[in-house]
């Protein structure tokens, strides 16, 4: 790829000025050879003075000064132009070399950039130019892909996303708008292994000098390990960590957009809150692990029992809600609760052969009999099972305006939490002082990330737990870096520049909480990506092994 960023007009050779100044030269050079001329012609006429005299003659003071002077601005004239034209050649070389070593440069970049540079012609939609990095990226090599067109590059839906994208610029160029050419696509593109990779496309429209669109530049990233972020948050945000059933936020979401479709059409719809009878003695008997597995179960169970339009949720713990969007009346309900409730019932036989008995109990609420929100028809739902529950277990119970009791509230626990996250032994530090510093945090964060979640929550118990958590996290900071330092961490120093950046990113956070400009998005990648999976169980993990063996080790257990 040949880029010229210079032009020779930044050093104008002048040549009218040379060609006066050579005129100038030969000028004086041919007055001297017609006066030295005109000497010889006096000297050889007849009658005229002998040799000695026409040589004294010559030598009259006018004749000599004539001649000298002109042979001195001769010789004058001459050097000067042959410097002239010894710099205008130095200024040239210099320019090819500047131009050279910025070709040299810019090439450099092209190829060894991480992302993948392109130029493609805009008529017939093939590559001009593509970087070598486009065989990291892709398993292609250059050539290979100059052979390709634009529709071989992608996934047939991104191909559709990026002609929109160049349609949409061609459209505002040629409707005057010159300026916005620039566009961000995101789309799929298969690597030649066969496997599809995340990558964003920048393109950019370029003219030629008639104001033509003629080529497109273009910047390929590869973003899978962002995609893959996002996805993480996306899921911790909307779907549960265990059972992967949508949580209570993506539940209230879908069931107020059956709201809205079951009023417009005159339908209606039911919901299905269900509580786990006899779960928490399986968990206390056999340990957290079974219990996680037989929710996986009940989780499992209740999707083989539901239309694929359905929603089923876990509000946390053993509790969970199923949407049974419409069209459905009550003669379809009662069917699936009943199978529900009897599949349920049945057995669980784990890998070891163990049989776990558990029971539950539905609370159904209809609408739009027995709410008209969200929140009315989740409150009347938890209402019935409640007193399903309270009526002696492992019924099926309809919401009643008998139930209704303003001044009845549930238990608050971390079973009704939106988001849940869990500490594992495989994060533990080997000393317990830090251990339950981590552990802590993980409860601040799961109060915070959940009083967030809550659609009416107060200003006042959000900043609360917002300030709990930093103020804790900027105390575990403090101790942590003590500890390191009584026993010599050799990277305490960097280990202490990557504290400082998240307390600073902890006071922007909270300036914008104050001012109620605090994303949800923000919260979350903070507390989870940088806190959390970033420094604590990686930067974090870094030091455990230096302090199991460490000298200071028993020391700081103690």
């Amino acid at each position: 790829m040949r880029l010229c960023f210079l032009s020779s007009s930044r050093y104008p050779r002048n040549t009218s000025q040379l060609r006066m100044t050579c005129g100038v030269v030969g000028c004086l050079i041919l007055a001297s050879s017609v006066i030295t001329a005109d000497a010889a012609e006096m000297a050889q006429q007849p009658g005229s003075l002998s040799a000695s005299s026409s040589a004294t003659c010559f030598q009259q003071p006018a004749s000599v000064w004539a001649f000298g002077v002109l042979l001195l601005l001769s010789c004058f004239l001459f050097v000067y132009l042959a410097r002239k034209l010894r710099l205008e050649r130095i200024a040239h070389l210099n320019l090819r070399n500047e131009v050279a070593e910025n070709e040299r440069h810019f090439r450099f970049i092209a190829e060894n950039s991480a992302d993948v540079i392109w130029t493609m012609d805009l008529a017939s939609r093939r590559l001009t130019y593509i970087s070598p990095s486009i065989q990291i990226l892709r398993g292609f090599t250059p050539d290979e892909m100059m052979q390709q067109t634009m529709a071989d590059w992608m996934t047939p839906d991104s191909a559709v996303r990026i002609e929109s994208a160049l349609n949409d610029a061609i459209r505002r160029w040629n409707s005057g708008d010159h300026q916005d050419t620039k566009r961000i696509v995101a789309i799929e593109q298969p690597h030649k292994d066969g496997h599809l990779l995340h990558t964003e496309i920048v393109t950019t429209l370029h003219a030629n000098d008639q104001g033509e669109l003629v080529s497109v530049l273009g910047v390929t990233r590869d973003i899978s390990e962002r995609k893959a972020t996002e996805e993480m948050m996306h899921n911790l945000a909307f779907y549960d960590a265990l059972t992967r059933l949508p949580n209570r936020r993506l539940l209230h979401d879908r069931l107020q957009q059956a709201i809205i479709a079951a009023n417009r059409d005159h339908q209606k719809m039911a919901l299905l809150f269900i509580d786990l009878d006899h779960f928490k003695p399986i968990n206390d008997q056999h340990g957290h692990q079974t219990g996680d597995w037989l929710l996986k179960m009940v989780a499992r169970r209740m999707l083989n029992c539901v239309r694929e339009s359905d929603t089923v949720a876990r509000m946390g713990g053993d509790e969970f809600v199923v949407l049974l969007a419409g069209p459905i009346d009550e003669k379809q309900v009662l069917p699936i609760a009943e199978k529900i409730h009897t599949r349920l019932h049945q057995s669980f036989e784990t890998s070891d052969g163990t049989q776990l008995q558990i029971a539950s109990c539905i609370g159904i609420a209809f609408y739009p009999e027995h709410g008209k929100t969200p929140k009315q028809l989740l409150k009347h739902g938890d209402q019935a099972m409640y007193q399903a529950k309270e009526s002696g277990r492992n019924q099926i119970q309809i919401f009643t305006s008998a139930l209704e009791h303003p001044e009845q509230e549930r238990r608050t626990d971390t079973s009704h939490q939106l988001i849940h996250l869990n500490w594992k032994n495989d994060y533990a530090s080997g000393v317990p002082e830090l251990d339950a510093e981590h552990r802590y945090l993980f409860e601040l964060a799961n109060d915070l990330l959940n009083t967030a979640l809550e659609p009416e929550h107060s200003l006042d118990s959000f900043e609360h737990s917002l300030e709990s958590l930093l103020q804790h996290i900027s105390e575990h900071f403090d101790h942590e870096e003590s500890l390191l330092a009584a026993v010599g961490y050799p990277q305490l120093a960097a280990h202490r520049i990557e504290h400082q950046r998240l307390l600073r990113q902890a006071a922007t956070l909270h300036e914008a909480a104050v001012l109620n400009e605090l994303p949800f998005a923000k919260l979350l990648e903070y507390v989870v990506q940088e806190v959390i999976l970033n420094h604590m169980l990686k930067h974090d993990r870094m030091y455990f092994a230096y302090l199991n063996d460490s000298a200071g080790t028993t020391d700081l257990a103690s």
